[in-house]
């Protein structure tokens, strides 16, 4: 069944213990040894993990091709899996960085997932997001998935993002610290949703690749409202094929978005976690567009 978490008086406070366990996938298990030497400062704690994982649409950052790198998977491992990996191809300690060449293939999910899973291990409040980066491109929202943490002194929860290595700003031209991004640099898939219906943002600004518009949309906020149940990856994350792209979103399908928009906007704002989603639970489960528009 998986833990339930039921909301009481103090929900936002409760909200935020719940944040500090780790979840299925976050959990390093009998791996966690190995990161009880990593640093505890998020500065010093981004470059070590910028020196275990190497994006796989970016290896010419690093003057690599993709003959160079032997395994190109894009598919987001369990932490533990990843560094039981990390550490069978090389068993230096975890803060030792490795050559471009020799560091595990991985996408922003896995960079998000990892930070959220050494900042948990030590006792920080952190999750999972996926939305959309500004930084990337001009005018144009990536797809992409960050880390969030509570930030005690500000009483708030801010943003980082793990991919951004030196590599990464210099070629993209960023200017702030990745442990700390900007309000704006990056929006949750609930508050790209609300930009587009509410008329502050084109839908054909939020892309992945050749995927583009309103279902892109739709299909990060079904993911954002699971990353925040803990299950950064699902059965379901096949959702991108199966929406209607050449008929963009009906009524049904938006009702779909607005609901899921507001129920990650309550999580935001007050901590209305309603509980922990075991896989299968099925709240928000398996969105029914995967029956009625395949």
């Amino acid at each position: 069944m998986g833990e339930v978490y039921l909301p009481s008086v103090n929900a936002a406070s409760k909200e935020r213990s719940f944040y500090r366990r780790h979840g299925a996938t976050s959990d390093p298990g009998d791996q966690a040894g190995a990161l009880s030497a990593l640093p505890d400062e998020l500065p010093a704690l981004l470059e070590v993990l910028q020196g275990l994982l190497l994006h796989v649409d970016e290896l010419r950052l690093y003057g690599l091709s993709p003959c160079q790198v032997a395994d190109l998977s894009r598919e987001t491992l369990p932490v533990a899996e990843r560094l039981r990996r990390i550490l069978a191809s090389d068993k230096t300690p975890l803060t030792m960085p490795r050559s471009p060449a020799e560091r595990q293939p991985a996408t922003c999910r896995d960079f998000a997932l990892l930070l959220t899973a050494c900042l948990r291990e030590k006792d920080w409040v952190a999750r999972v997001r996926c939305g959309f980066a500004g930084y990337f491109a001009p005018g144009v929202y990536e797809d992409h998935w960050v880390s969030e943490y509570w930030d005690e002194t500000e009483g708030r929860w801010r943003l980082a993002d793990a991919q951004l290595d030196a590599e990464h700003r210099a070629h993209f031209g960023i200017d702030f610290e990745p442990g700390q991004l900007p309000d704006s640099a990056f929006l949750n898939a609930g508050q790209a949703w609300q930009a587009w219906r509410q008329g502050r943002e084109e839908a054909a600004c939020f892309r992945h690749g050749a995927a583009v518009g309103a279902p892109m949309l739709l299909t990060n906020l079904a993911r954002d409202r699971l990353a925040l149940a803990k299950q950064e990856t699902s059965p379901w994350d096949g959702w991108r094929a199966a929406l209607p792209w050449e008929a963009g979103l009906d009524a049904a399908l938006l009702a779909e978005g607005d609901a899921l928009a507001d129920a990650i906007d309550r999580i935001d704002r007050d901590g209305s976690v309603s509980r922990s989603i075991a896989p299968d639970q099925g709240l928000p489960g398996p969105p029914f567009w995967l029956s009625s528009h395949c």
